[in-house]
């Protein structure tokens, strides 16, 4: 049988309107090793060490562009990529709350 499907119309147009530009969305890559790698941390502890932001603009003349902006992939052997994975993303997408934007994982 065909599956069915519900949408609500109203409910989307509501949470599309919550929006605001710039639109940031991150795809982003974690681990959860069994035997860790590196010092200090317990097995199964995540570790997050890639992602891709992409940004879609609202322009002067009300169409959109979207552009890939920015990227992190940890290379370091040995060290924990948790605290250089988050600070390049607040580097990429900068202060949300206070400069305005939503972002999508």
């Amino acid at each position: 049988s065909t599956p069915q499907y519900i949408l609500r119309k109203e409910s989307m147009k509501r949470e599309i309107a919550s929006w605001e530009y710039p639109l940031h969305f991150i795809d982003f890559e974690t681990t959860s090793p069994a035997i860790p790698y590196y010092f200090g941390v317990s097995p199964y502890s995540v570790a997050a060490f890639q992602f891709s932001h992409h940004k879609m603009i609202r322009t002067d003349d009300g169409s959109v562009e979207v552009h890939h902006a920015n990227e992190f992939l940890h290379t370091e052997n040995g060290s924990n990529p948790n605290e250089n994975f988050t600070k390049a993303l607040f580097n990429a997408i900068g202060d949300v709350p206070t400069n305005g934007g939503t972002v999508f994982r």
